[in-house]
């Protein structure tokens, strides 16, 4: 049997590269409730349907909620409902695809690999591309660029003591979901809003209409093509703070 092995990849110094993609995310507060992610990724060989998950861990006694569609083949509008433990979904994770192709990506084995094996549950399809929590009317709202979500998700009210997911309290959202090939970059934004919204979904939609607006800029920059800027983590120190003690938020690629 012939053994094929793969052509060596060279980093900018000419040593191997054993992780062949790159990643840079800027964390830039525009308000003190207000952090923009601002997302590059370059890779170094094909990676077919290429993702990037987005998380967000709250604090306990928060309540999580989405947008799914009105109409599973029709109408597009957004219905918010919140996510309750079930025997239906218990011990999975709720995940919402933006259409039949991200439905495949979420069950494609992908997510049983390596040290965290997880399943989702897989929902009807997002009506807005946000996820968020809620207490006492104030909400954490994690939402991104609709052609770049592939997916939205979060974890359902339960046991947090017992049940894994429940503890988790977290939010997601799937990004890319394409195929990559050596050398192709990506860019995107998201961004966290936390406010006295009430749960409500107009401002919710303001707010996530504003994300579609955002400059999106080059959408093939590599990461060879870009300079350092200019963050103001260490200008607001008491929203800094907030986050800190509320919110974690952590990346993962496959």
């Amino acid at each position: 049997m012939q053994t094929i092995s793969k052509p060596e990849i060279k980093d900018a110094n000419g040593g191997n590269l054993t992780i062949r993609r790159q990643a840079k995310v800027q964390f830039t507060f525009k308000q003190p409730n207000i952090i923009d992610m601002d997302i590059w990724v370059e890779t170094h060989t094909t990676y077919p349907a290429f993702e990037i998950l987005a998380t967000a861990y709250l604090a306990p006694g928060f309540q999580s909620g989405v947008y799914v569609a009105k109409e599973e083949f029709g109408s597009t509008d957004p219905q918010q409902i919140h996510l309750v433990d079930q025997p239906m979904i218990h011990g999975i994770w709720p995940f919402f695809p933006r259409d039949e192709a991200g439905a495949n990506l979420l069950t494609d084995g992908r997510h049983q690999k390596g040290r965290w094996f997880w399943r989702m549950a897989i929902g009807r399809r997002y009506g807005m591309q946000l996820a968020f929590f809620s207490k006492n009317g104030v909400d954490a709202i994690l939402m991104g660029r609709p052609e770049d979500v592939y997916a939205v998700g979060a974890t359902y009210k339960g046991d947090e003591t017992n049940d894994n997911v429940a503890g988790h309290r977290s939010l997601y959202l799937s990004l890319f979901g394409e195929d990559f090939k050596a050398g192709e970059g990506r860019r995107t934004q998201m961004r966290m809003v936390i406010g006295d919204y009430g749960s409500n979904p107009e401002k919710h939609k303001e707010l996530c209409g504003r994300v579609v607006k955002m400059r999106k800029g080059n959408s093939t920059v590599t990461l060879s093509m870009l300079t350092p800027k200019h963050t103001i983590w260490d200008e607001i120190p008491n929203a800094l703070q907030i986050y800190k003690k509320y919110i974690i938020i952590k990346f993962f690629m496959w």
